[in-house]
């Protein structure tokens, strides 16, 4: 039995992996996020709802115990969030992330398109590239989705 930790499950994308995950009968689903109530009441069979704050390290420790892989939608304090989930995959010897970050961070997007995403969302990037940053430089197996 496969055990996912999704982090940020109200966000939009996570909501889609959520729905995507949910007939998996090898898998099941632990949803954190700060506002249990985001959620609503119709839930996967194979999910249970926890009610916390990635920034609280000693909980998150708690959390990522006996996961096998941790899924990351967040928005925020990126660099201390993901600070927060490398010590504690560290701690829990859990090796494998999926972190959802953004287009652009490292100035990949060309031409015209290109110049508009760096007008219009440019201001932005910065903490979002310091996250993959982050997770590059750790030890953990790691997929950045980089989300338009």
């Amino acid at each position: 039995m496969k055990k996912v930790l999704i982090l940020g499950a109200s966000g939009q994308i996570a909501q889609w992996v959520i729905n995507m995950l949910a007939n998996e009968p090898e898998l099941t689903q632990t949803l954190l996020l700060r506002d249990a109530k985001k959620l609503g009441t119709d839930l996967p069979n194979n999910a249970k709802v926890i009610e916390a704050d990635v920034l609280d390290l000693e909980k998150l420790k708690q959390i990522v115990q006996g996961q096998d892989i941790v899924y990351a939608n967040l928005a925020g304090e990126l660099e201390q969030q993901t600070q927060n989930i490398i010590e504690a995959m560290h701690g829990a010897g859990v090796k494998r992330i999926i972190l959802i970050n953004s287009l652009g961070i490292y100035d990949e997007v060309k031409g015209k398109f290109g110049e508009w995403n760096r007008n219009e969302i440019g201001k932005y990037l910065g903490p979002y590239r310091k996250a993959a940053d982050l997770l590059e430089a750790s030890d953990l197996d790691y997929s950045i989705l980089r989300a338009a």
